[in-house]
């Protein structure tokens, strides 16, 4: 995955303290930062982003492996998800996922929903690397163009 060109991407598109395109790459980067702890990329995308202060500070955070509590609350209750086993699974493990969710999609206005976006993404990647540009492009870009007043071209990888 290459978070350089994705920052490219993303950086500083849609409004906002936080804007969604930050917020998304904040979870690209969380992602890559957890996958692979010794790289130095997170934190170079995070010092590199053209945003505001605030989103800066996220990603920073991202980088060192942090976010907000109901993120790192979305992953526990995903790993337990992952590690039901039989052929039903608990409709109490269910509810946790879909909880943490929930409260993790409702932080600001966008923002919980943009980072798990960029998580989704991130995953997504790892099975299916080439897809990564276009399900940026496909998921983000087509509902950022239309609901933000800033507009950018989109950068060819």
């Amino acid at each position: 995955m290459d978070l350089h060109a994705a920052r490219q991407l993303l950086q500083g598109v849609g409004n906002g303290l936080t804007p969604t395109g930050d917020d998304v790459l904040a979870g690209l980067v969380l992602f890559v930062r957890w996958a692979a702890p010794q790289s130095p990329v997170p934190a170079e995308v995070a010092h590199d982003a053209a945003t505001t202060t605030l989103s800066r500070t996220f990603l920073a955070w991202a980088a060192r492996g942090q976010s907000v509590q109901p993120v790192h609350d979305v992953v526990e209750a995903a790993k337990h998800l992952a590690s039901a086993t039989g052929t039903t699974i608990s409709a109490v493990v269910c509810d946790r996922f879909e909880r943490a969710v929930a409260v993790a999609a409702s932080i600001g206005g966008t923002s919980g929903k943009g980072m798990l976006a960029g998580l989704g993404l991130a995953a997504s990647a790892c099975l299916h690397p080439p897809a990564l540009k276009d399900e940026i492009r496909r998921t983000f870009w087509s509902n950022a163009a239309s609901t933000s007043s800033h507009r950018r071209t989109i950068p060819q990888f």
